[in-house]
């Protein structure tokens, strides 16, 4: 089952504070999460913004795709 952020995907802090504890309630183990890229550049999503979105994700440890992006 994929799960997308909420936000139209794209929020990861959501993701980041939640995901630990949906994969514990689920006896299958069988989540994986998704982000969308939609974070403008006009906002300040440079490459270190989204990087940084990035790597916190992957510290939390949990499966990631990206749904989408531009």
């Amino acid at each position: 089952l994929v799960i997308d952020a909420s936000d139209w995907g794209k929020s990861l802090d959501i993701l980041n504070a939640t995901a630990d504890t949906l994969i514990q309630a689920d006896p299958d183990q069988n989540l994986v999460f998704s982000v969308h890229l939609y974070w403008p550049s006009s906002a300040g999503a440079d490459a270190n913004f989204i990087q940084s979105k990035l790597h916190a994700a992957v510290a939390n440890g949990y499966p990631l795709i990206v749904g989408e992006f531009s």
